[in-house]
């Protein structure tokens, strides 16, 4: 049987390999230049009495397929195989997709195999080096044996952990250190073909490019997503394509998932991009005349933030939110230097620090504030609206961590700068001071915080700030342990959010502080029905596993525990105790207080178990 292997990457490496062919078999006779070579080898293997033959054609995905398809012979004694990058090239010249055999990545332990094999039985590393140097190139055969080859080559200069450090490094696009480009010789291999894993996928990136702009825009903008999980419904969003267009992005999809590229997920709803895609694609965005890897960041920011949703911390905008919040992290550390590019990274720091502060995650917040409001006031932006938006919240957080006097200098920064160009009565300003009241109140300045809050009613005029300055008054009296007053504050603040009809999580903070209020003044009743009231509220808007659902828990346990409801009591302490463990730890000071009352409660119900017993027993 014979067996023929022929490149179709081009007219050229094609008739080059039906030469090759009619050498080998003897056609050309000295008559080279007379024949028509390609003519030629279509009859020899058209015709039976020559015998059985395989013929392998490779990479023919940049073909002219009619041309193609002119001199592969089709007979019943031969078998043409094609090996294309591109799935519906691939069905296409087989007739249909049910005739295409997909070659996946390869399982783990195939992965460590052709590691062992490729190594050429050199340690380089501990078995757990070469587990973890496999799963970073993800089952790619290629990219092992480009990585086996690296290593081999330098020797002792080179291990395992080296090469993963240097892989790592090869996904920051500011790195000298690009691994993936390195083209190790691969003596098997086609001469002409390139090692290169960088360069074998920027073949298949020109020519989609070729033949679909959109899906190489479309490529180019993923190559900026985390990679694991790259929304479907945001991707859709891109100004790539206008509002009559929107769905021919799952087309671009569809091309980008037939050259491998790219992966859907189960849901559908997602896709994947292996890493080395990722970095070549970036590598040949900055090798473009006009470096587009520039470009294609700011598009990929700026999608982020339109897609964030500040609007109202509702359970649906988090949901959403959360699902980019992957994304922020990506493009965290990969600050741009131009100052388009730095304005909307400052922006998606800002966006998604608001979200991780509405899923209680202070420390990650206050790092993205703080980084950001640094690189605003680098570009010159140390007066605009989000550098000072970016002061109050970084204020916020480190407030809620009892950093307390750095907290305060970020309040008074922001209202001594905007003092100076805001008017005196921007939403901002009133903000910053009412944080600066309660921060007041909290280092024990509780008169100065009092005075600044009576002084913010006078200038008010809004139902919404005028609910806020009572609610904060109302939490000043309850730590006072003046409870009448509080209650006062509190109640004429849920008024004024009545009258807008304001269902925002301002007024489920209301509602618990003047349920914790009813209960210390010995309403339990009336405490539990706001408490109830606020907890409900709060399950709407965030959902039953979020932070200040299950702050509403643990208060109503109290309220239960004290109205000798027991066994209610410590159902609602151990549900919030699972959601303050999920989303803040063990060693976290609600999880601390939650698990010493559950503690405390189930002492005291083995206790007045063992009492009711004795009493039972001395009974006649």
């Amino acid at each position: 049987m014979w067996v023929f292997w022929v490149y179709a990457g081009n007219t050229t490496r094609f008739t080059e390999g039906y030469k090759e062919i009619a050498s080998r078999l003897d056609l050309l006779k000295g008559n080279e230049q007379d024949v028509d070579i390609l003519t030629l080898v279509h009859r020899w293997l058209s015709d039976e009495h020559n015998g059985t033959w395989l013929l392998i054609i490779d990479n023919p995905d940049a073909y002219e397929l009619k041309f193609l398809v002119e001199f592969v012979p089709q007979s019943g004694n031969g078998t043409v195989l094609f090996t294309s990058r591109n799935r519906d090239i691939a069905a296409l010249l087989a007739g249909s997709y049910r005739n295409v055999i997909n070659i996946d990545v390869m399982s783990s332990v195939e992965s460590m195999a052709l590691l062992e094999t490729k190594l050429e039985g050199r340690p380089h590393g501990t078995y757990e080096d070469r587990v973890k140097l496999c799963e970073a190139l993800e089952g790619l055969p290629l990219a092992i044996t480009q990585a086996s080859a690296y290593i081999n080559e330098m020797g002792p200069h080179m291990s395992i952990p080296r090469y993963l450090k240097l892989l790592e490094q090869s996904a920051d696009p500011i790195s000298d250190q690009h691994i993936l480009d390195d083209d190790a010789g691969q003596p098997r291999r086609d001469t002409h073909a390139k090692n290169s894993l960088v360069t074998t996928w920027q073949v298949s990136f020109d020519q989609i490019r070729k033949d679909s702009p959109t899906a190489a825009d479309l490529l180019s903008l993923m190559s900026f997503f985390n990679r694991r999980a790259i929304p479907a419904f945001v991707l859709k969003t891109a100004h790539i394509y206008d509002d009559t267009d929107k769905d021919h992005a799952f087309v671009d999809l569809a091309a980008l998932q037939a050259y491998s590229l790219i992966s859907v997920d189960q849901d559908g709803n997602t896709f994947r991009m292996h890493q080395s895609v990722q970095i070549a694609t970036k590598r040949w965005l900055e090798q473009q005349a006009d470096n587009r890897l520039e470009y294609w960041r700011n598009v990929f920011l700026d999608l982020l933030v339109s897609r964030f949703d500040d609007s109202t911390a509702t359970q649906d905008s988090i949901k959403k939110n959360h699902v980019l919040l992957p994304h922020a992290y990506q493009a965290e550390p990969d600050i741009p230097t131009d100052p388009p590019g730095s304005l909307l990274w400052v922006n998606v720091m800002y966006h998604a620090g608001q979200h991780l502060m509405n899923l209680g995650e202070d420390l990650t917040a206050g790092r993205m504030f703080r980084a950001a409001a640094g690189v605003a006031k680098v570009q010159g932006n140390a007066t605009s609206l989000i550098y000072l938006e970016l002061l109050r919240l970084w204020g916020c957080v480190l407030t809620r961590s009892d950093r307390l006097k750095e907290a305060e200098e970020k309040f008074r920064d922001v209202l001594e700068i905007g003092g100076k160009t805001l008017l005196h009565d921007h939403p901002l300003l009133f903000e910053s001071r009412l944080e600066l009241a309660k921060n007041l109140d909290s280092q024990g300045n509780t008169d100065l915080a009092v005075a600044l809050c009576l002084e913010l009613l006078e200038q008010s005029d809004s139902p919404r700030e005028i609910s806020k300055i009572y609610s904060v008054l109302g939490r000043i009296k309850m730590t006072q342990e003046d409870y009448p007053l509080a209650r006062e504050y509190l109640s004429k603040g849920l008024q004024e959010l009545d009258k807008i009809q304001d269902r925002s999580p301002a007024i489920c903070r209301c509602l618990l502080n003047l349920g914790i209020t009813e209960y210390y003044l010995n309403n339990h009743s009336r405490a539990a029905e706001l408490v109830i009231q606020a907890r409900s509220m709060y399950s709407d808007l965030y959902g039953d596993n979020h932070v200040d659902t299950a702050r509403c828990s643990g208060v109503l346990a109290q309220l239960r525990e004290a109205q000798g409801r027991d066994e209610e009591a410590l159902r609602l302490y151990e549900t919030a105790l699972a959601v303050f463990l999920k989303w803040y730890g063990a060693d976290h000071v609600e999880t601390i207080k939650i698990k010493t009352l559950i503690k405390y409660l189930e002492h005291e119900m083995r206790l007045r178990t063992d009492e009711s017993a004795g009493t039972k027993r001395k009974e006649p």
